[in-house]
């Protein structure tokens, strides 16, 4: 966080003074864009969410930040650079390495060695109880994997944050610990697009002075935009997909399922409306009705299905070799003027033909529905 020495002898920098650098930048008038040429394995967490966060405000500040990955961009670099308006890395920068680690270091041995014994006075429940005296407990490190579990958790918010994506998403493609290389970093969703230090400084001068988001890069500059989104598409197989990209995977195919059932439910209507069946069968494929749904409307309506699959059968059935259909002429039913549902009604009702009918048919409903065949010529006799 301040061990400004490595300015000196490595040409590193502390999250300290990055931030100051980052922030005179933001303000001068000069300054139209930033980009971070980011060559890191990562460091401590304490000074790394305050600059990721710095880096992220200036997204609506009208300076876009790009961020490079110039070999190495991990752990709590990858925590800064993952708040960049775009992230680039080279075909062969290492990615990644999303996760948290703590050492636990046991100096008991070395002490003994030394004939050196100490005894830690302490209060409080936690206090030393993962300290280097002394072999490390089973309850001292799960204290100490809290901690970095608690850790963990706010950087894998953060990642998900800065890259637009859900926390699941994060955690599943990103934040297993792992650096990819390359292409494959561009894939899991970590950069933007791969290239080289003359690209992000291009890309940093074409949005300068911009508040560049996604759609905004589309209308003001098509041809970076086609440019990324052809490069990432071009890495996406049916493979990667479903390896990196699980939960697309899946929608694709429910998208693909829902649509061949939409296929299935016309054909099979078009096949109903010709053979004239407009029942609850046809009501229940035409809603899409779950079959154990459609099973209970069944059984409630058996009789009104019964009776529909009776006149449509009777009135597909061909005529028997060497006759003439004949269509039934009875004269011994009253027939008048009277509509043919009160005309059924008053066959059913017979005390005659009432018993027989019953015996026949079942119920009235089914009877009726054959009456309305015979009216319309669709009984073979």
């Amino acid at each position: 966080k301040r061990m400004n020495l490595m300015m000196e002898m490595s040409g590193g920098t502390s999250t300290q003074l990055l931030a100051r650098d980052i922030g005179q930048a933001l303000a001068d008038p000069e300054v139209q864009a930033l980009v971070l040429d980011i060559e890191s394995p990562g460091g401590a967490v304490d000074g790394t969410m305050e600059v990721a966060d710095q880096v992220l405000a200036a997204r609506g500040g009208g300076k876009p930040i790009v961020a490079y990955a110039n070999g190495l961009m991990a752990s709590a670099a990858y925590w800064i650079g993952s708040a960049a308006s775009m992230v680039i890395a080279n075909e062969t920068a290492q990615v990644g390495s999303i996760g948290v680690a703590m050492m636990h270091v046991d100096r008991s041995g070395r002490d003994a060695q030394m004939g050196i014994k100490r005894t830690a006075i302490f209060a409080g429940k936690y206090k030393r109880l993962a300290s280097d005296e002394k072999p490390l407990t089973e309850s001292g490190q799960e204290y100490l994997q809290s901690m970095v579990d608690d850790y963990y958790q706010i950087f894998l918010g953060a990642v998900a944050r800065n890259r637009g994506v859900e926390v699941d998403t994060a955690h599943s493609r990103m934040a297993d610990g792992r650096l990819f290389i390359g292409k494959k970093a561009r894939t899991a969703g970590l950069v933007d697009k791969i290239g080289t230090f003359a690209d992000a400084l291009a890309l940093a001068q074409q949005l300068g002075g911009k508040n560049m988001d996604l759609k905004t890069l589309k209308a003001q500059h098509p041809e970076t935009f086609a440019e990324a989104k052809a490069e990432g598409a071009a890495g996406v197989t049916l493979k990667t997909l479903l390896e990196a990209h699980p939960e697309a995977a899946e929608q694709l195919k429910a998208e693909g399922r829902q649509e061949a059932l939409k296929i299935e439910r016309a054909r099979t209507v078009e096949i109903l409306e010709a053979a004239g069946l407009k029942g609850l069968t046809f009501q229940v494929i035409q809603d899409g009705t779950e079959p154990k749904a459609a099973l209970k409307l069944f059984l409630a309506h058996h009789d009104q299905i019964k009776a529909e699959a009776l006149v449509v059968m009777a009135a597909a059935a061909p005529p028997v070799v060497g006759t003439q259909p004949q269509v039934d002429t009875r004269t011994d039913e009253p027939r008048g003027d009277l509509p043919i549902e009160k005309l059924a009604m008053k066959e059913w009702e017979d005390k005659e033909t009432g018993p027989k009918l019953n015996k026949e048919f079942g119920v009235f409903e089914t009877y009726l529905a054959y009456r309305r065949a015979e009216k319309k010529g669709q009984v073979i006799k």
